[in-house]
């Protein structure tokens, strides 16, 4: 038999310099993991709390995943994948190093994110409040969403996309 399969936990890990993988493994949640250097993919896993995770150095992948907070995670230094999520809660995330995107996923609020360098896609997505933000280093799309004001938004690098969305107030 996989030993893999009955692992349940991470037990007192807190560092993994490179990509965490947690595909077919009966991991729900990260206890006390901080820091995961490369990338991590929690589609189709099982995985349902992050637990002290503070840092992502590269991707976070959060489509197709049973996550709905993302509690002490700060940082995000790749892609952060909420479309097609059950992440409602954004938790203390600060800052995504490149593209984001929210298409499809229940999170209302962008609570404390206050920098997004690359594109933020907001097309069809359930958000009505960018709270901190006021970053985009890339494309802002805003078509279909829930969004009427920009905010606290003060600099878009490249382009507004305003188009068939439901912004009243800039």
């Amino acid at each position: 038999s996989d030993v893999n399969s009955s692992l349940k936990t991470l037990g007192k890990l807190k560092y993994v310099g490179g990509d965490l993988h947690l595909r077919q493994t009966s991991i729900k949640q990260l206890g006390n993991l901080k820091y995961v250097g490369g990338h991590v993919n929690f589609e189709n896993t099982i995985v349902e709390d992050l637990g002290d995770l503070e840092y992502v150095g590269r991707n976070a992948i959060f489509s197709k995943s049973k996550i709905k907070r993302l509690n002490k995670l700060k940082y995000i230094g790749g892609e952060a994948w909420f479309n097609n999520s059950e992440i409602e809660d954004l938790g203390d995330l600060e800052y995504v190093d490149s593209n984001t995107y929210f298409s499809y996923s229940k999170i209302t609020s962008l609570n404390k994110l206050q920098k997004i360098e690359g594109t933020a896609d907001f097309t069809n997505s359930n958000i009505e409040d960018l709270g901190e933000l006021k970053y985009i280093g890339l494309n802002a799309y805003f078509r279909n969403s829930n969004i009427t004001s920009l905010g606290n938004l003060e600099y878009c690098g490249m382009i507004l996309d305003l188009s068939f969305s439901n912004v009243k107030t800039l």
